[in-house]
């Protein structure tokens, strides 16, 4: 959340009267997070390296996996006590995945 609140800060304080970069500002903000910036986020909770399996789209501490999928009630879900914020990150990284159709 911390991208799209920087984003609407800039865009109130009028740092740019560009609205094409306005634009790409909030579009930016508004951009799911990709895995490489999910595993970079919670490489840094953990102070572990976190991987991504694009064949799986699981998140891997090691060989456990942080998210996972259930297959029977189609939905996903977090094996680990985390943040907030990166609840929420995690979310929007599977929202965006579901909307684009397909696995990153």
């Amino acid at each position: 959340m911390n991208k799209e609140l920087e984003a609407l800060e800039t865009l109130y304080k009028g740092n740019t009267n560009d609205v094409e970069a306005e634009y790409e500002l909030l579009k930016q903000a508004l951009t799911p997070p990709t895995s490489i910036e999910l595993c970079d986020k919670l490489s840094d909770w953990f102070e572990e390296e976190i991987y991504f399996d694009k064949q799986s789209a699981v998140f891997y501490l090691d060989d456990m996996a942080i998210t996972r999928k259930d297959n029977y009630y189609n939905s996903w879900g977090i094996g680990y006590p985390l943040p907030p914020h990166l609840i929420t990150l995690i979310g929007r990284f599977y929202e965006g995945l579901e909307k684009a159709g397909k696995e990153e």
